[in-house]
């Protein structure tokens, strides 16, 4: 596995040379890793030559935030986002407020004693072998790769027609510089700021990390402090306009986090795959001799170091229509032959929570993010193979003269896949709950299927449920 990405924190305290009284601040220096592939973006798209084929336009692909060196950023908006999720779960709401500020519907609001910077990469992520990171490493830079998504017919479960999304993604492994300035407002106590400061802090350093950016319910984006990493300098500038900077001890390693601050039920369960199992990539271009014809496999499995690349996307696409056949299913077995759409409707218009199916609350809608999180998607184990196939006339079924095609697959693989279900205001249901527990049962009893070729017995997974937290 690529080594976890780290976000460095380094702040310069401003000098203020007409001081009313004595002033404190605290500079917080720390390095948040990213545990998986992320994509915070600019909501724009590019354009590569390399991704047009003959039957298909040039595909527009999703944009990541830049610097003006190119490199990936994280813009301070996002970070600051990140901890006021955190901060909202943690702490008392004035708490909360006091740290990190309040916006009022008029536009006005008040600031928050914690100030947080963009971050900036500073070393980039291990890319190799993932899509398009060599074909258009001039182009995208290191560390980066393009992530082809297929979307997922609802009804059906199969890959819809003409569906392919595309996004820039940055690799496991990437570095960034992050800035944090704490200085306590209103009437909290620089103290008390920094109690408050230092519990979000903590929450950051638990194992599964926390997600940012695109693709938070698919597992995409998360990130995790490094306790180790952290330390607090304390700025004091007295009447008499002396500077002193020194450094406390006010950290603790081995602070532990609460635990499922918002987890409700979750779930870990081991997927294995002793046959052949691949999700295409899409940048492959197969070589060919003098005579035009391939020297090596014409399909290759997408891949991340030695192992298979498995993004979340591919999983919870999977999930939603099976849960959605669980819904219809009971709903059948009641008597009531409802319409598809009114348990899934792809084009919900969200308004509230409550207008919504359960189905559409545990996996989202436009507008409102599912309840359950991916948590964790991790390979275990997966080793290559190649497997040739005969191409067959559509008409006659008959082999083609000629017609063998190769794939390089991957057999024996192993996933470790953790499933939470959060908690937000007054959701989930018990109908959710119900619903996920079902959805758990069902796939553990009868497994899934993953990637492509599925028809032809590629990508059949078992399910072992590994550790359950009931709510």
């Amino acid at each position: 596995m690529a080594r976890p990405a780290v976000l460095a924190v380094n702040v310069q305290a401003p000098i203020i040379t007409k001081p009313t009284g004595t002033r404190v601040r605290y500079v917080i220096n720390g390095e948040l890793e990213a545990l998986t592939a992320l994509h915070v973006g600019t909501g724009e798209a590019r354009v590569f030559t390399a991704l047009q084929t003959d039957s298909t336009d040039r595909p527009e692909v999703a944009r990541l935030v830049r610097d003006h060196r190119s490199r990936p950023y994280l813009p301070g908006t996002t970070v600051k986002g990140l901890l006021r999720r955190v901060a909202e779960g943690l702490l008392a709401r004035d708490a909360a407020d006091a740290l990190l500020g309040t916006i009022k519907a008029a536009g006005g609001g008040t600031m928050g004693s914690l100030l947080v910077r963009g971050a900036a990469e500073s070393r980039s992520g291990d890319a190799r072998g993932m899509p398009y990171s060599e074909r258009l490493a001039e182009e995208l830079g290191p560390g980066i790769f393009i992530a082809a998504r297929t979307s997922i017919d609802r009804h059906e479960g199969t890959a819809a027609h003409n569906r392919l999304f595309f996004q820039e993604m940055v690799a496991p492994g990437a570095r960034y510089r992050l800035s944090l300035l704490l200085e306590a407002r209103a009437r909290r106590t620089t103290r008390d700021s920094l109690d408050d400061a230092i519990a979000v802090l903590v929450e950051l350093t638990g194992a599964a990390g926390w997600a940012i950016g695109k693709g938070q319910s698919e597992g995409q984006g998360r990130v995790r402090l490094d306790p180790k990493s952290v330390t607090i300098d304390e700025i004091v500038l007295d009447r008499n306009a002396t500077l002193k900077s020194q450094s406390t001890q006010r950290w603790n390693a081995n602070a532990a986090p609460r635990s499922a601050l918002t987890a409700v039920p979750e779930e870990e369960l081991i997927l294995g795959c002793p046959g052949p199992f691949f999700i295409v990539d899409s940048s492959h271009v197969p070589q060919r001799g003098p005579d035009g014809e391939p020297t090596g496999p014409q399909v290759l499995a997408q891949r991340s170091g030695g192992g298979p690349l498995i993004l979340g996307s591919s999983l919870l696409g999977v999930l939603r229509s099976r849960a959605a056949w669980l819904e219809a299913l009971r709903f059948h077995r009641e008597g009531d032959d409802r319409n598809a759409d009114t348990i899934d409707d792809p084009d919900r218009a969200f308004a509230s929570a409550a207008t919504l199916t359960s189905i559409e609350r545990l996996f989202g809608v436009t507008g409102f993010r599912g309840l359950i999180e991916l948590r964790a998607l991790e390979v275990l184990a997966g080793k290559t193979a190649s497997f040739t196939s005969v191409k067959l006339d559509r008409f006659s079924g008959a082999p083609i003269d000629n017609g063998l095609f190769t794939t390089d697959a991957f057999v024996d693989t192993k996933l470790r896949v953790r499933l939470a279900l959060t908690k937000r205001g007054d959701w989930p249901s018990e109908d959710d709950k119900s619903l996920f527990g079902r959805l758990i049962g069902d796939i553990c009893a009868n497994g899934i299927v993953l990637g492509h070729r599925g028809n032809a017995g590629f990508g059949w997974f078992t399910v072992e449920r590994e550790v359950s937290h009931a709510a």
